[in-house]
């Protein structure tokens, strides 16, 4: 079963209760824009972790555009009857407790 540790939905577990999060980060009202950088990669065969920083930006609650830093890491393995690699866990911090506030503030509409 996948799991997420994120600053907004806290420890969330399975598919469903993961894409309604994303769904709220994604089209809510915080017009969120993040990319993935800063990336070390671990990968063999059958297993694969990615950790790095999302970087990018948010619109607070006022309309101001405010930066957006969250370090992650996520955590792929191999699925053989699937044919590819699915995600099972995925972890996301931000150190700034200010901007942590603002953020859950902006997502929360």
């Amino acid at each position: 079963m996948a799991q997420l540790n994120n600053p907004l939905g806290g420890l969330l577990r399975g598919g469903d209760a993961i894409a309604e999060l994303y769904a709220r980060v994604f089209d809510g009202p915080a017009r969120v824009m993040v990319t993935f950088g800063d990336i070390v990669e671990y990968a063999d065969d059958t297993h694969a972790v990615f950790a790095g920083r999302e970087t990018g930006t948010f619109t607070g609650r006022d309309g101001a555009e405010l930066p957006l830093a969250i370090r992650t890491s996520r955590y792929f393995r191999y699925d053989p009857a699937a044919g590819r690699r699915a995600m099972l866990h995925h972890h996301g911090s931000i150190d700034d407790p200010v901007a942590l506030r603002a953020y859950q503030d902006a997502v929360a509409g």
